[in-house]
């Protein structure tokens, strides 16, 4: 009864948060790892009888296969077992005819590790949109004591370098007491981190498209120079 409760409502979302079968069986001690092996003995026996066959497993066939599947799938969540067992059971993974074996229970499990593979990318997927979607909103997010920072960091960002030094030269040190000294600092290293990557720009190799690029713009002015050269010396007129 306590297996069938567990089946109702189960779905690969709810079997990820189970616990890991490596952590049971690995660093949960001899205990843990032999209730495990026998938890999952005990879920294939139920599935096992759901199936109206003449060739169903021994307890010899149990053990050896709860073992096997939980070495082959450690890196599974111990419901989503319950949750291959109940699909099965429930046709999903196709018809058992007379039979049921080891091999047909990997076959079970083989599927949903396909399956497995597409839920945890759109997962991995989902988790990414949601942290970009996150960044994009940290303003929002900011308490409301550091909004009038952040705008005033983006307008600084928005002034060229010229004007930002005039700003610094002009409030400091002979009008400190205007211009909070935090304020400043934003300035200044804005102006920073501009001639680090200024240096970080001039240092660099190129990258392919700027060298295509840079290739493109000599041949088109190699192009141009030859047909001026070419008109002078018909005697046209040309306009540098």
């Amino acid at each position: 009864m306590a297996v069938a409760s567990k089946w109702r409502g189960l779905t690969p979302a709810l079997a990820q948060q189970s616990a890991q079968v490596s952590a049971l069986t690995k660093t949960g001690g001899e205990e843990v790892a032999a209730s495990t092996v026998e938890a999952l003995g005990n879920l294939l026996t139920f599935a096992a009888a759901q199936f109206n066959i003449g060739k169903n497993f021994n307890d010899v066939q149990l053990a050896l296969l709860a073992n096997d599947m939980l070495e082959r799938y450690w890196h599974w969540r111990f419901d989503e077992f319950v949750f291959v067992l109940k699909e099965a059971v429930g046709g999903r993974y196709g018809t058992t005819y007379d039979r049921i074996d080891a091999p047909t229970v990997h076959g079970w499990c083989a599927v949903y590790e396909q399956e497995r593979s597409a839920l945890l990318d759109a997962e991995a997927q989902r988790r990414h949109k949601t942290f970009r979607l996150g960044e994009a909103n940290r303003e929002a997010l900011l308490p409301l004591e550091q909004m009038p920072e952040l705008y005033f960091r983006a307008k600084l960002e928005a002034m060229p370098d010229a004007e930002l030094r005039r700003g610094i030269r002009f409030y400091w040190p002979q009008r400190a007491e205007e211009m909070p000294r935090k304020k400043l600092r934003i300035a200044v290293a804005i102006l920073r981190e501009r001639a680090a990557w200024a240096e970080h720009e001039a240092t660099r190799a190129p990258t392919f498209d700027e060298k295509e690029e840079a290739y493109r713009r000599y041949k088109a002015n190699w192009a141009l120079e030859k047909e001026m050269q070419e008109m002078r010396d018909t005697g046209a007129e040309v306009i540098d």
